[in-house]
């Protein structure tokens, strides 16, 4: 499953979204670290994620792991708001439309 199917799956994501995955880490600082220095990773895709401007949200979940010790997921978003939610998320559309129409007065 796509990162965005995933997001999508629990909610409403706005204006796309990414996931970086790690394993093998001890702590969180650690996680991060390795994600910004992307060893390895010719793209720096990982780092890429975490620095993107589009991505204002974000969730993290980490989970003990048999091989590994611990494996963390990582997704990003520029907006995103639970299905449980969703007359927040017309109150958001309605708000962007408003100032839309300020931009084009």
């Amino acid at each position: 499953m796509k990162p965005l199917d995933r997001l999508r799956k629990y909610g409403h994501v706005f204006y796309g979204g990414a996931e970086n995955i790690a394993a093998g880490k001890t702590n969180a600082v650690e996680t991060i670290l390795s994600l910004i220095i992307d060893d390895g990773v010719p793209t720096r895709g990982h780092r890429q994620n975490i620095y993107a401007p589009a991505h204002r949200m974000v969730g993290v979940a980490t989970v003990p792991h048999a091989i590994y010790g611990s494996f963390s997921v990582i997704n990003y978003s520029f907006y995103f708001v639970n299905r449980k939610e969703t007359n927040k998320v017309q109150q958001i559309i309605d708000e962007w439309n408003r100032e839309d129409q300020g931009f084009h007065e």
